[in-house]
């Protein structure tokens, strides 16, 4: 009874101490606390077992896939991956402290978990014998992550750790993988992994789409440009974003060069703002101009949308095939859903990785469901 307890506590995405108010209304009396951890581990043991043996199934059924799919580079077939990371506590984009953190590895063809890892930098048995000067008693402890370390490098160790098993463990290698504007994983695999060098990232489209849209809303609420031309900018907001998509979208289904996208990336503001001379018959037929384009040239506003562009351009090559981490954004919702909304430190005993294990059960047990 009490194991089923632990497990319903923590499948359900509640900590211990809603699980004994829950009891306490219906007059149920609950397990201890101490009870509850010593069958969370218990049951932790079931989730990893399970876990274990889905990436050993997935590994064996990429690397088919990739031989049936002639993807061999000498002699060894390869593989695209997502790959994607996150921490026991929000950030809110600048306290990066959160004591636990964790990455996943997804085939990109068959959306399934390859490798998962969690970092944990602090134990509450071993954080109180320290301060009272004494040995902490026989434990199991789950710190593996050096307390002086920035926990921003978490995701870095383990996506490394991941790639570095990657031939052994599944006999295949992650030659291209799906990431967020994040360029440090990047930069580390390619000095730590033995494959380092031949492997490529592939930007999430729908990352970059996302930080182009937030820069566009903070430059429609600068005031040091006219009211009237930040006005037009916030009402065509949505179709700029839209247009950025829809050209990385229509090179990588018609199979069109970076030159193509780049040269369509660079004329949609200009589409959007109402000239069209520059226009490609697949979207755009028109021929007549109108007073938009002079009211955001006017108030200099072209020239910021351009440079924010400029960046899509620059991530061109890496966004030519329309990729997304939308299969570890679906992981990490389920993480989000186990641990309590990051509300609660889950950090101190192993709670949060545990939430990981459950998260990744869940997300193997879907296989490749349609994200």
């Amino acid at each position: 009874m009490n194991s089923a307890g632990t497990w319903a506590t923590v499948t359900s995405g509640i900590s211990f101490s809603q699980f004994e108010n829950v009891l306490g209304v219906l007059d149920v009396p609950a397990m201890s606390k101490n009870t509850f951890l010593k069958k969370e581990v218990e049951v932790e043991k079931v989730w990893l077992k399970h876990i274990d043996n889905a990436l050993v199934e997935a590994g064996i059924e990429e690397r088919r896939l990739a031989i049936e799919k002639g993807d061999v580079d000498d002699g060894m077939p390869f593989i695209t991956v997502i790959v994607d990371g996150g921490w026991s506590k929000r950030s809110y984009g600048h306290n990066y402290t959160a004591t636990s953190g964790m990455a996943v590895i997804i085939a990109e063809r068959t959306g399934q978990l390859l490798f998962l890892g969690v970092r944990n930098k602090y134990c509450c048995i071993c954080d109180r014998a320290t301060k009272i000067g004494m040995e902490a008693k026989p434990h199991l402890c789950y710190k593996n992550w050096d307390e002086n370390k920035p926990s921003t490098a978490m995701e870095q160790d383990i996506n490394v750790e991941g790639f570095k098993m990657s031939e052994k463990m599944h006999g295949v290698r992650y030659k291209y993988f799906v990431g967020d504007g994040d360029s440090s994983v990047y930069a580390k695999l390619v000095q730590n992994v033995s494959y380092g060098r031949t492997i490529q990232k592939l930007e999430c489209a729908n990352h970059c789409i996302k930080n182009y849209t937030g820069h566009l809303h903070k430059l429609a609420a600068d005031k040091t440009f006219p009211p009237d031309s930040r006005k037009l900018l916030k009402q065509s907001i949505p179709r700029l974003t839209a247009a950025a998509r829809g050209a990385i979208r229509h090179c990588a289904d018609e199979g069109e060069t970076v030159d193509d996208s780049i040269s369509d990336l660079k004329n949609w503001p200009y589409h959007v703002f109402g000239e069209h001379a520059q226009c490609r018959n697949y979207f755009c037929q028109k021929v007549e101009s109108n007073e938009n384009l002079k009211i955001i040239t006017n108030a200099k506003l072209l020239d910021e949308i351009t440079a924010l562009v400029s960046r899509l351009e620059q991530k061109a090559p890496r966004l030519i095939k329309n990729k997304t981490s939308n299969a570890a954004e679906f992981y990490m919702s389920l993480l989000a859903k186990y641990n309590c909304g990051k509300r609660i430190n889950l950090g101190q005993r192993g709670s949060f990785q545990r939430r990981c294990y459950v998260a990744g059960s869940e997300r193997s047990c879907l296989g490749t469901k349609p994200i």
